[in-house]
């Protein structure tokens, strides 16, 4: 199994973009709409972009020959403070053109400020889900992802690895749990009487 950083030029986007829609449905729908097809568009578009929270330069892959296995988003509290401060004015508007510059602002940011990790330390290296293609979900390749995930950070000198799990995803979160991670907080929010939201994990390193 080969691990390397996301090859866009040879990536199926349209798979990637899927998993990552499907393995927090029940949060991203807000994002980016219930329509799953063209929620999916808006997530390749933003990984094809790059200097962005889901762009390629922040997703990891396990291949199995040129097919992708798994892949995780990653990056550390340092790297996230610093996209935030040189993403320019362009890729600015295209992330607003795949979202919606209103929803945006007024919606999409707030909420997820909200229910987020939005107080991520420096050194910390922050783990967005793992996610497995269907042919592979009966073998390690999430344990494998997992062990990359804390390599990744040790060799940035990281001292912990942190992830959120959306509360309806018991089965991602006793993963996390048997793999040595523990709870450390939790946010909710309610909106249309649907409450949705993150367990936020840990695991020092």
């Amino acid at each position: 199994m080969k691990f390397e950083h996301l090859e866009v030029g040879n990536a199926d986007l349209k798979k990637v973009s899927r998993l990552v829609y499907e393995s927090n449905e029940e949060i991203l729908k807000y994002a980016f709409g219930k329509n799953k097809e063209k929620a999916q568009k808006k997530i390749e578009k933003l990984i094809q972009i790059g200097k962005n929270h889901y762009g390629y330069e922040n997703i990891y892959a396990a291949y199995d020959g040129r097919k992708i296995a798994g892949f995780f988003i990653g990056y550390t509290g340092q790297e996230q403070i610093d996209r935030r401060k040189n993403t320019d004015s362009l890729t600015f508007l295209k992330l607003m053109h795949a979202y919606g510059v209103i929803k945006y602002k007024m919606f999409i940011r707030p909420l997820f400020m909200r229910i987020s990790l939005v107080d991520m330390k420096k050194d910390d290296f922050y783990v967005d889900g793992i996610s497995i293609d269907e042919d592979y979900r009966d073998s390690s390749v999430d344990s494998f992802l997992l062990e990359k995930s804390i390599e990744i950070a040790k060799n940035k000198n990281c001292k912990r690895l942190v992830v959120d799990i959306s509360l309806v995803r018991l089965d991602e979160k006793e993963f996390f749990e048997k793999a040595g991670f523990k709870i450390y907080d939790k946010k909710i929010e309610t909106i249309k009487s649907e409450s949705i939201g993150n367990y936020f994990m840990e695991y020092l390193l």
